[in-house]
């Protein structure tokens, strides 16, 4: 069975989030900033994540689900969202999820924001997109530039045919319905005529060229 789009992105945003484990301790993410579990700098009541900070799993799932659906709350409800694809839509929100959701809106994302906003299934408007992911790499962290790549290769990525079921007709039953066949059906009738005395007109040769 296909997966879903929403767990397509869920496994590239774990996959790059302590390379897909959870992590219970605080940690640097590498600019300084103390993160926890899927890559949070903040505890589901608002905190914000300090040194020293744990977080169950179980916490930690359930605040990666919430916090996933609020980031793509206000892509689901961009007018052309319905256009994408879900392979599309699951790196979009995978980017979302990084970045932050107010990207839409902001003046440091405008080039991305307006690449998905203007998309609508043209020639170049996948283009526009995946160039556009790309530049947000911070300056080139390598972390950061495969995050991009992924989510760039993800987009451009046709989504996996969906087998449809197969159905089956019921079978008509033939018991009392023989299947018609005209040549006996007509050696019957000439069988009968001879019987009967009628005489039956000779069938002339055919002619071969």
């Amino acid at each position: 069975m296909p997966k879903t789009y929403e767990q397509t992105r869920d496994e590239m945003i774990k996959h790059f989030e302590e390379s897909g484990k959870f992590n219970p301790n605080a940690y640097d993410d590498g600019t300084g900033k103390p993160t926890i579990g899927w890559g949070f700098t903040r505890h589901p009541d608002g905190r914000a994540v300090k040194m020293g900070d744990t977080m169950t799993a179980e916490v930690g799932d359930k605040h990666f689900s919430n916090t996933v659906n609020y980031e793509a709350e206000l892509l689901r409800k961009l007018p052309n969202w319905k256009l994408l694809t879900d392979n599309q839509k699951a790196a979009v929100e995978a980017f979302g999820y990084n970045v932050g959701r107010n990207f839409l809106s902001s003046s440091n994302f405008r080039t991305v924001a307006n690449a998905i906003k203007n998309y609508r299934g043209r020639p170049g408007d996948a283009e526009a997109v995946t160039n556009a992911l790309q530049l947000y790499t911070n300056g080139g962290t390598p972390g950061l530039v495969r995050r991009r790549q992924a989510e760039a290769k993800l987009f451009n990525t046709p989504d996996p045919q969906k087998t449809p079921k197969a159905t089956s007709a019921p079978l008509r039953s033939h018991k009392n319905k023989p299947n018609p066949n005209p040549i006996l059906d007509g050696l019957k009738i000439i069988g009968k005529g001879l019987q009967q005395g009628i005489k039956i007109p000779t069938i002339p040769k055919l002619k071969i060229k």
